[in-house]
């Protein structure tokens, strides 16, 4: 019950910026994501 008061006192304290923050750089991530995946299979092609 603690943890739950506490998990929505800092929710109603996350500011708009912030969120937007975490969410772009999870985006970014994802966007990266395939390329590295691509250049691993590429330089590993002669392996597999």
């Amino acid at each position: 019950m603690v943890t739950h008061l506490l998990i929505i006192r800092e929710l109603k304290s996350l500011k708009v910026n912030y969120a937007l923050k975490i969410a772009r750089s999870f985006g970014v991530f994802q966007a990266i994501m395939p390329g590295i995946g691509w250049l691993a299979g590429f330089s590993l092609r002669d392996i597999i």
